[in-house]
Formats: C-alpha cells, structure tokens, sequence
C-alpha cells in the first residue's frame, strides 16, 4: 500500500524524519508531501505520531500525462470503490489543479463524482447527504493524476487537547515543526507571549514523548479493511512509551483571560505540571538565563500593539546574549532591520500569513 501525507512546504525535510524513526520506507519527497510504502498498521502509527503532517492519505492511483476528461473519468471509474469506501457515507470530492492542462476544477469535480457514484450505483448505501461525509482527494500536478483517499478526516493540527483557542495562533502543526527544526533542547523554555499556550505545550509533548493524536478518531476507523487492534495495539504502546523530564517551562502574556485558557489546554493535554503561566509585560521582563526562548509575538495584524518596534527591539537584545538561544515566529516584517546578524530566518505559511521564522 502506498500513502501520502502532507505538510507545510519547508517542512519536508523534519516530517521525513518523523517517518524514519518509525522506520517507515519513504517512496518519494514532493513539494509539501512524501509519499510512503507499508499496510494498515503504517496508517495507524502515522495517523497517530506525525506531528507535522496535515492529513494522511491512501494513495489509490497515480498516473501521468492526464490531459483530457474522457482519461480522466476511466480511471477514477476502474476503481474498485466498493471495496474500499465504508457504507452510509457521503462522498465528498476535493479537486485540485496545478500547472495542468486540465484547469477547471468545478469539471474535474463533477467528473469524479459521476464515475464514483456511477461505480457504486447499484447500492443504496452510498452519498446519502444526511449521512457522515468520506472525502476523496483528486490531486493534478503538471498532468500527473493523484488519487488518494482520506484516512485521517479532519486535519491532524486540530489537536485534542485545544479547549479554546487565541485569535492569533499558530497551527498546531507549523508550531511542532518549528520546534523540532530548532532542535530545542534546554529544559528551561520560556515564550514571553504565550497566548493560548500552543508553542509551551506542543514543546512539552515532544519532550515528553506524548503521541500528538492519542485522544482522538480518524476517519480509517470506519474502514472495514483496517484491523480496529492496530489502533488500541498502537494507543498502548504510545502510552507506555511517554517518559517523564524536569522540565521547566514558563509563559506569560498581558491578558489573564488568554491566560486561563493556556491554563486549560496544558491540563488537556497532561503538561500543566510541566508549565507555569502567569502576568507579566514583556518590557519588564528581566533577562533568564540560559534559557530557550521560543514565541510568536504580536505583529499588528490580528492583534494591534501600540509599542511593536519596542517590543521587537527587546527580543533583539535579549536574544543576542551568548547564554541565550532563541526563535521567533513572526509576520512583522520590519523585524528584519533589527534583528541580530547571528540569526538566521526561514519563511512559512500560517493560516493566511506568510511567517518569518527567525533562529540563533
């Protein structure tokens, strides 16, 4: 069997690693997505431990020079859907098209959605709109054909343990992956603008070896050809895996309301003891030594800060000391005439922004 997981662009390199740790064979790394070989427990242990994948897909079919309709329904007809696709689901079609010949996207859309239903016409069980949806992913890239089926359903960087979340936070995915390419290792970490707790607690659970994706469903659980004790085989493992470190993680921020809410979320995620929160104002801070800093400060846009240049100048000084290592996730574009020459800076996509990612 074959997969595709994908991942924010820049990142291909942290989320191949994630995948030969779990001694998975990788067939291929694209632009925002490898392709890997195993069975259904492979679906299973990626399903359950990669911190940096998006989704995780089966990969039905791939085919290249596909540049006319007529190909392009055959083979999404030849199929075997029936086989594969649980009962008592919608089916859902999300096309795409890059540098293709076929560029429509609604046409694309409405050619897969026929030759599946046309496939499964005979049963009754199939794309009811009341019933829960199943989605099938039809992936063009310069003419070649990708046909994958979702495993995970809802995106992996909505994390169980969000009670509540900030109205300017990092996906949970783009924050893991920051993390593991800074190569934290001090088990004193502090973000000065913690927010809703994302950074401290995604820092914790690597740390601490907690699988991302313990306390929540994937779509393959639907799946009649996955056996269901993988995922309890996997569940246990993960659980006797999970160590136990002194860690020493703070976060603060100016509003006790957020606060409250990084408090929750660390106690949803079993890392509370690990992380203290409270009050403070980034200007008063006094310096902490030799201690990590990693955070996603304010850059007016979601959230507009009278004093931003202040700010950024603070985090410029208190990162250039040689007892401290630093990163900064951050869309204030200016920060790039402040910042120390030592560092050095990635960008990324999160949400809508586009993200500078700053290291020392």
């Amino acid at each position: 069997m074959k997969f595709v997981a994908f991942t924010y662009p820049g990142l291909e390199s942290i989320l191949k690693h994630e995948l030969e740790q779990r001694k998975i064979e990788i067939e291929k790394v694209e632009d925002g997505l490898i392709k890997f070989i195993g069975d259904t427990s492979t679906l299973v242990k990626t399903n359950l431990w990669l911190r940096t994948a998006s989704k995780v897909y089966l990969l039905l079919w791939e085919h290249k020079d596909i540049t006319d309709f007529n190909t392009l329904f055959d083979i999404i007809y030849n199929i075997n859907w029936q086989d594969i696709i649980p009962k008592w689901y919608q089916i859902v079609i999300h096309p795409d098209s890059i540098k293709s010949e076929l560029t429509a996207i609604p046409t694309i859309q409405a050619i897969s959605q026929k030759a599946i239903i046309k496939k499964i016409a005979w049963d009754k069980h199939y794309n009811s709109e009341e019933w829960k949806k199943i989605e099938i992913r039809i992936n063009l890239f310069k003419n070649t054909l990708k046909i994958m089926l979702n495993t995970t359903w809802e995106s992996l960087y909505k994390r169980w343990y969000k009670v509540w979340t900030s109205p300017a936070q990092l996906k949970e995915t783009l924050t893991a992956g920051i993390i593991l390419l800074s190569k934290s290792k001090n088990l004193l970490c502090y973000d000065p603008f913690c927010g809703s707790g994302t950074i401290l607690i995604e820092n914790a659970m690597i740390d601490l070896h907690i699988a991302p994706w313990l306390f929540r469903n994937f779509m393959f659980e639907n799946f009649d050809w996955v056996n269901k004790n993988n995922l309890e085989k996997e569940k246990w493992r993960a659980k006797t895996r999970q160590k136990d470190k002194n860690l020493n993680f703070i976060g603060t921020d100016i509003d006790p309301h957020i606060l409250k809410i990084a408090q929750n979320n660390a106690i949803s995620a079993r890392v509370d003891k690990y992380i203290t929160f409270y009050k403070e104002d980034f200007s008063k801070v006094k310096s902490k030594e030799n201690c990590d800093i990693i955070t996603n400060p304010p850059y007016n846009k979601r959230l507009q800060i009278d004093n931003i240049e202040d700010i950024y100048n603070k985090l410029n000084n208190e990162l250039s000391q040689d007892n401290v290592h630093g990163w900064i996730i951050t869309w204030y574009d200016e920060f790039k005439y402040l910042v120390n020459k030592k560092f050095k800076m990635r960008v990324f996509s999160n949400w809508w922004d586009k993200v500078k990612f700053y290291w020392k």
